[in-house]
Parts: structure tokens; C-alpha cells; sequence
């Protein structure tokens, strides 16, 4: 039996087909277009990183005052406490004062400076009260005792024997009557100028001129002792100071009612001090006229000249002392106010932000400056605008 033969058949093998490398060109084209747009995203971030622009704000400043007490203690634990100490000293003083009352004029008697002359050849003694007699018969006399030498001359003051404005006579030439006859061309007295005192207004001191008088001695050593303290003291850690004083003791030589030219009233006081630390009381003070403010304005420097102390109450046994304070600043415009909101601003012209800004009457005035200077807008990110307030 023949096997029947296996029939081959032949496929056709596949055709290799060979790829071409792509083309020079167009790999030249992909890396030039992501070279321009790294080049362009480098300049964007760059641009954007360096526009910027700064805003100074002329903030409408605004006068805030506040009164307030605060404690001065030895050692300070509460917010309201300034560490300080406390010191008394005591002073008194005699003074003379003027009635304010018009007055009542009455006759008293004349009197001026007479040069008693001896132009004789002995020494010549004269007793208080020796009598000058004026030419027109007017007397007066001498107010001590004096000895005129010989050849000499000595001053004296003399005073007319009796009241009256007619007493003011002028300069003129005195005979001493008590003397020897043939010594009065000898020894003899003359005035240089007018008598004057003829007459004196005499006023009443009222309860008024005495409560005036003591106001105004108690104030000069309020003042004076004050001051010495202050110069007294030496710790430089409480370089601030409130002050208080008591009248302790008061005497006057007058009664109300009383007719006298002047007056005279001393003065026993007690000065207590409190000096407290500058730092610590700024810093209430800067918390308590916060307070006062809304969330537009914060305080900008404490006004010291205006700013008052005064002891209201203390207790120099425990070191402790209420101080009134009288406090006034000056308040700017805050960053965080609402019209300063950047968002509002952001990607607007400059004219146009400007308008905006300058719409509140927080702010006097605006001034806007670029980078770069020629660009006309705000930037859009909000850190790259930049606001400098001016009080």
C-alpha cells in the first residue's frame, strides 16, 4: 500500500518594513517651543514676583482722652497696678498780704529823711523826739536818738507832730528849737525832699482776703516742696510723679473784720508723693485710650504734656496710692481696618484705588507708587501691595 505524500505549503513571510528616525526638524521644533515657554513662564513668575506697589496712606488723626484711676503699689500683680513708692515731707512758711478792699483814707502823720548839720566846735547829742520846727511854724520831730559830731552831719527820719496832709511840706530848712539860741545858726536840719504819709488808706480784712491769702501761700509751697521731691529723688526706676499736699496748721495775725494795710498768715503743710514707673503707667495708659477706640483707629504716641497726675487717695502706711490720670493721644488709622481691606483694591488702576481710598474720611490723602513705575495697575495678588501709614 503507498503512503500518500505530505503536501508543504509555504507562507509567505511577513515583509519587514523599516521605520524611519523622525525628523530632525521637528525635534528642533519641540524643544524650541518648550525653551519659549520656560522662557515665558520664568519671565510670568518673575513679572509677577517683581510688580508691586506701595501705598502710603495719610491717616485723618484723630484726638482720643480718657480719665482713669490706677494704683501704685509696691509690687505690681494686676493689670492695673504700676510699681511705685511713696514719700511725705512737711513745710511751713510765713507770708504778708494786702487787703482787696478799697479802704478808708485818714489823716497819719508826715514824715521823710532829714540831714541834721553841726557847724559847731563840740559834738551834739539829740534825744528821740527833739523837735524841727519849719519855717511856716510846722513841727516836727526826730524819730531816735543820734549824735551829730562837730564839723559833721548825720541822717536821721523825722515824723510830724501831728496828722494831716498838710504835714507833706517840700524840701526845706529846720531850726531845733530846744537849742541855745545862738547855736540854732549852727546846728540845724534840712530835707532833701517831700514829707510824705499825711494821710494812709486803712482796709478792712474781709474772711475772703484770708481764704484768698492761704489759697495762694498753700499753692507757692505746694509747688516748691514738690519740686524739691522731684530733685530728691534718686530711683530711676520710678522716674514719674503725682503729688497731693494737706494744710496741717494755719495762723494769721488778723481777724476778719479787722482794719489793717497787710495781714500776715503761716503755713504748716504735709506734700505726699507718689513716683511710679514711666513704662508701666504707658502701657495702661496706651490699654485704657485703646479701649475707647473702634476697630479702625489704634493709638499712636501719648501726648506727655497734656497728660495729668494726681493723688486721689493713699495710704503711706501699706506704700499705696490712687492716681487719677488725664490722658490724651493721638490715634492712626489701623492696617487692619476695613478700608484698607486689599482685596477691594487689587488688579484696580491707580487713579481708581486712589479715588477709592482717599473716599473715607479716615484718610486725608493717598499717594501710590509701582514697580515697574509704568505699569498703571494694582497688582492682583494681594501680599504684593504694601500699605505705609503716616500719622
Amino acid at each position: 500500500m503507498e503512503v500518500p505524500k505530505r503536501q508543504v505549503v509555504r507562507k509567505p513571510l511577513p515583509r519587514i518594513v523599516k521605520q524611519r528616525p523622525p525628523a530632525v526638524k521637528l525635534y528642533r521644533r519641540i524643544a524650541f517651543s518648550f525653551i519659549i515657554l520656560t522662557v515665558l513662564t520664568i519671565a510670568l513668575v518673575a513679572y509677577l514676583s517683581f510688580v508691586k506697589a506701595t501705598i502710603k496712606i495719610y491717616s485723618a488723626g484723630k484726638a482720643v482722652s480718657s480719665d482713669f484711676v490706677v494704683d501704685i503699689v509696691k509690687v505690681s500683680t494686676a493689670q492695673n497696678q504700676v510699681e511705685g513708692k511713696l514719700v511725705e515731707k512737711t513745710y511751713e512758711k510765713t507770708a504778708e498780704f494786702l487787703p482787696s478792699s478799697e479802704g478808708t483814707t485818714v489823716p497819719a502823720k508826715a514824715g521823710g529823711e532829714v540831714i541834721i548839720y553841726n557847724k559847731y566846735s563840740k559834738d551834739q547829742p539829740l534825744v528821740a523826739t527833739t523837735r524841727l520846727l519849719a519855717p511856716d511854724g510846722k513841727l516836727f520831730r526826730i524819730d531816735d536818738t543820734v549824735t551829730v559830731p562837730a564839723g559833721g552831719e548825720v541822717k536821721v527820719m523825722a515824723h510830724a507832730d501831728e496828722e494831716g496832709k498838710e504835714y507833706e511840706i517840700g524840701p526845706t530848712r529846720f531850726t531845733i528849737p530846744g537849742l541855745w539860741e545862738g547855736l540854732q545858726d549852727q546846728i540845724y536840719a534840712e530835707s532833701k525832699s517831700k514829707m510824705t504819709g499825711g494821710e494812709v488808706t486803712i482796709k478792712a480784712v474781709g474772711q475772703e482776703d484770708l481764704d484768698t491769702a492761704e489759697a495762694a501761700l498753700s499753692e507757692e509751697m505746694f509747688v516748691q516742696v514738690k519740686q524739691e521731691m522731684i530733685d530728691e529723688n534718686t530711683d530711676p526706676r520710678f522716674s514719674r510723679s503725682a503729688f497731693t499736699y494737706q494744710v496741717i496748721e494755719k495762723v494769721s495775725d488778723t481777724e476778719p473784720g479787722e482794719q489793717k494795710e497787710r495781714f500776715s498768715i503761716k503755713l504748716k503743710i504735709t506734700v505726699t508723693g507718689a513716683f511710679f514707673n514711666a513704662q508701666q503707667m504707658d502701657d495702661v495708659i496706651l490699654a485704657k485710650l485703646d479701649e475707647s477706640l473702634g476697630a479702625d483707629y489704634l493709638v499712636g504716641e501719648i501726648v506727655e504734656e497734656t497728660t495729668e497726675y494726681s493723688i486721689n487717695d493713699y495710704n503711706i502706711d501699706t506704700g499705696i496710692a490712687n492716681v487719677l490720670v488725664k490722658a490724651a493721644a493721638t490715634a492712626v488709622l489701623r492696617e487692619t481696618s476695613r478700608i484698607l481691606d486689599k482685596q477691594k483694591i487689587t488688579g484696580l488702576s491707580v487713579e481708581d484705588a486712589k479715588n477709592y481710598l482717599e473716599g473715607s474720611p479716615l484718610i486725608d490723602k493717598v499717594e501710590i507708587s509701582t514697580r515697574p513705575f509704568w505699569i498703571g495697575r494694582l497688582p492682583n495678588l494681594e501680599d504684593h501691595i504694601e500699605y505705609e501709614i503716616v500719622p
